[in-house]
């Protein structure tokens, strides 16, 4: 059995699976003023804040959660993130619109993420991935329309992405994986209370750079989002130095 603790709220979500299949959860949890940020014609900068319920690595946001902010204030159904420093927990932050259409997150320390229209094609692997499980999202984590807010749907796809990377056997007990790029088309929406599979599988490696790709797929066996994560494989000391002082 495997389980990869990835979760908008700790290590508390776990993707479970007896084999290379599908099996899993997630646990309820409230939506927080962050989750409520979305796009309008005329989009101000807006005040964020990432609590404890955010965590990913000790003292950070998770990531997949912390782009999905980014990508919801675009209200468009691809988005890529490129993640510049981690989002550390308990410090005021804002999202702000930029030039040329973008979106940036950033605080005192600086800009921790970009996001940016785009497209996205990949095709989903026909044979096993190398990370599945089942993920049942709660009514606490949709909106007005009942549909997932999208930063759950990222935070969601994020961890059997970065499970793909470590079950291939790529990453050396000397490294660590630093996210770089996610990019997220959401095909249908994703409602609370249905079980969809979620999946992740690797792409390829060259040099430090790693790719893999990550799926939730409906009941009805139709995928509803598909998306790309781009990795760099770093020395843990590396990567430690990276989230003391960012790139």
């Amino acid at each position: 059995m495997c389980r990869v603790g990835c979760s908008p709220y700790g290590r508390s979500m776990f993707l479970e699976t007896d084999s290379v299949g599908h099996g899993g959860r997630s646990r309820p949890s409230s939506v927080s003023t962050i989750a409520k940020v979305r796009s309008r014609r005329r989009v101000r900068r807006r005040p964020v804040f990432f609590d404890d319920r955010h965590e990913g690595d000790a003292g950070y946001a998770q990531g997949g959660y912390a782009s999905g902010v980014v990508a919801a204030a675009f209200g468009t159904p691809i988005v890529e993130v490129r993640s510049l420093r981690p989002v550390p927990l308990g410090r005021q932050t804002e999202l702000a619109p930029m030039p040329g259409g973008r979106f940036e997150l950033r605080s005192g320390e600086g800009t921790h993420a970009v996001g940016v229209r785009a497209d996205l094609a990949i095709d989903l692997p026909t044979g096993p991935s190398a990370a599945a499980g089942v993920w049942t999202p709660h009514a606490g984590e949709v909106d007005a329309r009942g549909r997932v807010l999208t930063e759950f749907v990222w935070a969601a796809l994020d961890c059997p992405q970065l499970s793909a990377l470590r079950q291939e056997g790529l990453i050396n007990s000397n490294e660590s994986v630093v996210s770089a790029i996610r990019t997220t088309r959401i095909d249908r929406p994703v409602v609370a209370g249905e079980s969809y599979m979620v999946m992740g599988w690797l792409i390829a490696r060259e040099g430090r750079m790693i790719v893999a790709g990550g799926a939730v797929i409906a009941p009805d066996g139709a995928p509803c989002v598909i998306g790309l994560h781009t990795a760099i494989a770093a020395s843990r000391e590396t990567a430690r130095l990276s989230r003391l002082s960012g790139p």
